[in-house]
């Protein structure tokens, strides 16, 4: 979603015309994401569909940024006809959503985007890499893992098919827990305002803090 809405110049023509086309696919069959999806988070029909949207996406999206774009309307979409109240840490036992789903071409503004740089990366490693004037940080505050509440968003954006385990259908999300929503969490604080320049004596920072 950063890398469509700030990054630049996907086209947009070809983005409507192909979202258009994935909008009118008819999906019959299971696949993937109705077997594990369907009739829990998702009505099977949306599931279906769903599923066979983000694997027309692999085959219809020429280059990054159209790739991008198209899974940020589908992760869009998704979420406004999810049997969930908000998270994916379950879903509802009524399954009550029953609207179509139907991507919609993003309104993005690239005027602004040229000098954008986006980064997926471990921020502690990152901060020594980049310089900037203004930082606003945004760190989990409680032991509970975002990956765990948006696991179904991140298998689709990624789409590598993982096995699932459990009631809410989880995959294996070991390599995207973050350090900052565990015990540890004061030492990694630190060691991120260090990497800014911020130096632990200097405001004499202590665990009595947290």
């Amino acid at each position: 979603m950063l890398k469509a809405f700030l990054g630049t110049s996907a086209n947009l023509d070809k983005i409507a015309e192909k979202i258009e086309h994935l909008n009118k696919l008819h999906a019959m069959e299971d696949n993937y994401f109705s077997k594990h999806f369907g009739n829990t988070y998702f009505l099977l029909e949306n599931a279906r569909k769903i599923g066979a949207i983000r694997e027309e996406i692999e085959n219809i999206a020429e280059i990054e940024e159209e790739k991008n774009t198209l899974i940020c309307s589908l992760l869009y979409a998704v979420d406004k006809v999810a049997n969930t109240v908000g998270h994916y840490d379950a879903f509802r036992k009524d399954l009550d959503m029953i609207q179509s789903v139907k991507l919609l071409t993003p309104d993005i503004d690239y005027s602004n985007n040229a000098t954008n740089e986006i980064y997926k990366e471990d921020a502690n490693i990152l901060i020594r890499k980049i310089s900037c004037d203004v930082l606003y940080i945004d760190p989990p505050y409680n032991s509970r893992q975002y990956s765990d509440a948006y696991h179904l968003l991140e298998n689709l954006a990624e789409w590598k098919k993982p096995e699932v385990v459990g009631v809410a259908k989880k995959m294996d999300r070991s390599h995207i827990k973050s350090s900052y929503c565990l015990k540890n969490v004061w030492g990694v604080f630190i060691d991120f305002l260090e990497g800014i320049g911020i130096i632990r004596k200097k405001f004499n920072l202590n665990q009595n803090y947290i």
